[in-house]
């Protein structure tokens, strides 16, 4: 009887000790899978911001860099930066002043990445991604409001049009701007670039500011942004820009009209 009695002992601790070790490999699977990476290209006029590499020739790694980017940055004429490029993750008061950054992380073929899960961040209209350069003061900044986030002239007009529409209202602030609401200023930005065919290869100043002056023009895009100001989420929409607008981000960049005869 004993023996048979401790047999059994040994059989459930072996059980017990293999359901522990599932358990376990279980939940650092479960981890793993919930871990929110935010990644994203990073483009910029002749792919020049934080370096001072010259854009007069394509080497054999600048090209492989404007291959491997996405179809936006070849249409808006735009290039990676070089590898290696520093991206800093930073957070953003109201006044539009900037935190030391939280890290930093360097590009590979214009991409970068973060892990908001290992640094305990999550998506917030307080938290950017940023590349620039200390020697002219030049940089590029986009909102982290979603898994995706790529950094260019376009993102860097819409952080500066909600930090003036912040600046502009003493009761407003960045917390009324809810990450949905950035992501589709965001996008409506892309598709009113790609429609108007705005060049965004000159400097980085002088693309913005055509971005910007193509926003005045554009009523949907205002009000929206006057309608994201409040608190909460606006059920307003950014409006039709070029008889087209794209419920996938990303998507106002392989967006062609294709005319046909009657």
């Amino acid at each position: 009887m004993n023996r048979t009695s401790g047999i059994a002992s040994l059989i459930n601790s072996v059980v017990i000790l293999l359901t522990l070790t599932a358990l376990c490999g279980g939940t650092t699977t479960a981890r793993a899978a919930t871990a929110y990476i935010v990644d994203g290209v990073v483009t910029a006029p002749a792919g020049v911001i934080a370096s001072s590499e010259r854009s007069g020739g394509l080497s054999m790694a600048r090209l492989l860099d404007f291959f491997v980017a996405p179809a936006q940055a070849a249409m808006s004429r735009l290039l990676p930066v070089p590898n290696g490029t520093p991206v800093d993750l930073v957070r953003v008061n109201d006044a539009g002043r900037m935190s030391a950054p939280i890290a930093t992380t360097t590009t590979r073929y214009g991409r970068y990445q973060f892990d908001l899960t290992a640094l305990r961040r999550s998506v917030s209209s307080r938290l950017l991604v940023r590349v620039d350069n200390v020697a002219t003061g030049q940089q590029l900044r986009a909102f982290v409001s979603d898994k995706t986030v790529d950094i260019n002239p376009v993102s860097e007009t819409a952080v500066r049009l909600v930090l003036d529409t912040v600046a502009a209202d003493p009761d407003v602030t960045l917390d009324n701007f809810t990450v949905t609401e950035l992501e589709d200023l965001s996008g409506s930005l892309d598709l009113l670039t790609s429609a108007n065919k705005l060049r965004t290869d000159a400097d980085i100043e002088s693309s913005v500011q055509d971005i910007r002056d193509a926003v005045v023009g554009n009523r949907g895009i205002r009000a929206f942004l006057t309608a994201s100001a409040r608190p909460g989420q606006t059920s307003a929409g950014p409006g039709d820009i070029g008889n087209f607008f794209p419920f996938t981000k990303g998507l106002s960049w392989t967006y062609q009209v294709h005319k046909t005869e009657d």
